[in-house]
């Protein structure tokens, strides 16, 4: 399951010079998976094996630039696509790349999936996002799915 996300971070680079939200929900997930491949492969190999690669997706690819990933913008802090513009990007990459995994890895299953609005502490930490958003936020997390709902989703 690969989940590690953050959302609607303030402009800044990985320690490595990519975008952050970029870094942190794309590569970071597709460099876990290559350097388990070798496991993954060996252990789908065996008899009734069941490997599966998950990533966790969101509605938030449909902020995306309407052009896709732009390549461009991937070593710089991507400002000018807005928090949301660079969370969009990021969460589409990873949809594209668990298509194309799909694809190469026919002994795997791989799937992208969005949970639905589930209850966790990711908009407490957009602090890239105007303050009525972040309040929106929090308010919202009163009543949307809990956690322990919304991984059954």
């Amino acid at each position: 399951m690969l989940n590690a996300g953050i959302m609607a971070a303030p402009p800044g680079l990985t320690s490595d010079g990519y975008e952050l939200q970029f870094g942190t929900n794309y590569i970071g997930h597709a460099l876990f998976t290559k350097l388990l491949l070798h496991v993954l492969e060996k252990t789908a190999a065996m008899p009734d094996a069941d490997v599966r690669i998950v990533s966790l997706s969101s509605h938030g690819h449909v902020y995306a630039p309407k052009e896709g990933v732009l390549f461009d913008t991937l070593c710089t802090d991507a400002e000018s696509l807005g928090a949301y513009g660079r969370y969009g990007q990021s969460k589409l990459a990873i949809i594209l790349w668990t298509r194309q995994m799909a694809r190469k890895y026919l002994q795997f299953t791989l799937a992208s999936i969005h949970p639905g609005v589930v209850r966790t502490n990711l908009m407490n930490n957009a602090t890239g996002s105007p303050w009525v958003i972040r309040v929106l936020g929090k308010v919202a997390n009163k009543v949307v799915t809990p956690v322990d709902q919304g991984v059954r989703n």
